[in-house]
């Protein structure tokens, strides 16, 4: 009987050990999940020349807004172009919102990326921007490159 006991007890507390293993993992599973720093790029998606356009990014990190970034600047190529992209330091006008106004002088397919360090990590969103007229041929070909880079970042993280 008294060995039965002590098995059942012995049975007992590694159930509980074990529960309260798991419970602390999923705790901190949660932990990790929230606590990401987050970039929302907002940009137009299309623009007429020489009209001013907004750029913005809204960090977060976890529920946290973030407002001592140590970097946010914007890179801006025009499509095939990467090589002579601009980078410009962009300016927090919100409470965590970093901003930058330009422009754009030639018609064409462009990239916008934010790049963004802050709480240890780094986050670079990007976004296309259409200025003035652009050909269907330009888009097409835009897309298929598109479709091509993100293929070849898939390729080389597996």
């Amino acid at each position: 009987m008294k060995k039965g006991l002590i098995v059942f007890s012995i049975v007992a507390l590694f159930m509980i050990a074990s529960c309260a293993m798991g419970q602390n993992q999923s705790d901190q599973q949660q932990a990790d999940t929230v606590e990401i720093l987050q970039a929302d790029l907002s940009a137009p998606t299309e623009t007429a020349l020489f009209d001013p356009v907004k750029l913005s990014v809204r960090l977060t990190y976890g529920s946290e807004v973030v407002t001592d970034a140590s970097e946010v600047d914007f890179e801006i190529w025009r499509n095939g172009d990467r090589d002579s992209g601009i980078i410009t330091a962009a300016e927090e006008t919100d409470s965590g919102v970093y901003t930058l106004e330009t422009s754009f002088e030639e018609d064409g397919i462009y990239h916008v990326q934010a790049n963004v360090t802050a709480a240890g990590s780094q986050v670079m969103p990007t976004q296309r921007i259409i200025a003035g007229d652009v050909s269907e041929t330009e888009l097409e070909a835009a897309e298929q490159a598109s479709q091509q880079e993100l293929e070849d970042e898939q390729d080389a993280d597996s």
